[in-house]
């Protein structure tokens, strides 16, 4: 593992120490000769700068997809799961809390599901083995946040991020309707006292 760290930072060195070397030499010269020529001149190629900055996004880009293909292949020596394959005997197919002692799990035992009540002993609730319904059921549970490709995290942050602005937001709303009722109730009294 440290030698693949060192090879992907060996990788991200490298372009930065040749851009150093090589920026100076085309650039430099073009300004020279602008400097040199006086303001009437041509204005320099743009060329080298647009070729260059394509070739790193293009490096960058390639080597964020060999890290994936890395991750990919050191999740696959470990034993992890990829895109929702079984691993082991027993899978949590999705878990609730009611509360901060109580809830309920959905657990895949072998061939068979098994709903469990959570709380301060487990207790089995139910069991399900027809094989179609447990497919049903495998098919209705969600993946595990871990196992969520690039989009679906997006979209589980996004939303996440969406209510706790919307919180924000009411909690705003009470607090100058709160603000307004005060100014209000001061203004009522100030009419009363000049009466």
């Amino acid at each position: 593992m440290n030698r693949l760290i060192l090879f992907l930072c060996s990788f991200l060195l490298a372009p930065a120490a040749w851009a150093d070397t090589n920026t100076a030499g085309y650039l430099g010269e073009d300004l020279a000769k602008l400097d040199a020529t006086g303001p009437a001149a041509q204005a320099p190629s743009l060329l080298p700068t647009l070729l260059n900055v394509v070739f790193s996004l293009a490096f960058v880009v390639g080597l964020v997809y060999l890290a994936y293909w890395a991750l990919l292949k050191w999740r696959n020596r470990q034993g992890m799961p990829v895109g929702g394959q079984k691993v082991g005997l027993i899978k949590v197919l999705e878990k609730h809390y009611i509360d901060g002692r109580h809830g309920i799990a959905a657990v895949e035992l072998g061939d068979e599901v098994v709903f469990l009540g959570l709380g301060q002993e487990v207790q089995v609730l139910s069991r399900i083995s027809d094989p179609e319904a447990v497919e049903r059921l495998r098919q209705l549970a969600p993946l595990p946040p871990d196992l969520l490709g690039f989009k679906e995290q997006l979209a589980r942050v996004g939303l996440k991020m969406k209510r706790d602005e919307w919180g924000q937001a009411k909690q705003a709303m009470r607090t100058q309707a709160e603000e307004l009722k005060e100014q209000m109730e001061r203004m009522k009294s100030r009419r009363g006292a000049d009466k």
